[in-house]
């Protein structure tokens, strides 16, 4: 069975904008598709809509703008990354199951080890500083064109 989720998993009320980095609401909602047997595909939201601390950054690009701002963006976008995996260890302690998963359209090269465990990659895992550097090159202050 597949299942894909739309929209944030956060509480709809909530006094800070990056909700409380424990994965809770997250686990919450894993625990209850535990229960779903012949779930074997997820589609989970971008990692800031998943509660865990992560916001998704500034909603326009004009904080990527001048002195610094490719530094920023690169900040940024390593940190959704970082989020992103965070949701993806998460996912596979708590769904056994799943042949595979994305999140926030990164889909999550998933392999199953003989004693039932998972492990989630993506292109990024183990090479991080590398990847964003790929994604966003160029200065500090934006691509060298």
């Amino acid at each position: 069975m597949h299942l894909s989720l739309r929209g944030e998993l956060r509480p709809e009320y909530r006094y800070t904008a990056y909700g409380d980095s424990s994965g809770s609401t997250l686990n919450e909602i894993l625990q209850i598709l535990d229960s779903l047997r012949n779930l074997t595909q997820l589609e989970l939201p971008d990692a800031s809509g998943l509660d865990l601390g992560w916001d998704g950054g500034p909603f326009c690009g004009n904080a990527y703008f001048g002195p610094g701002g490719r530094d920023y963006e690169r900040q940024e976008y390593r940190e959704g990354l970082e989020t992103t995996e965070r949701a993806a260890a998460i996912v596979v302690g708590a769904l056994p199951r799943l042949n595979e998963f994305s999140i926030g359209g990164h889909q999550a090269n998933v392999t199953r080890y003989e004693n039932g465990t998972l492990r989630a990659r993506f292109p990024w895992t183990g090479r991080l500083d590398e990847y964003v550097m790929e994604m966003l090159p160029g200065g500090p202050d934006g691509p060298d064109w």
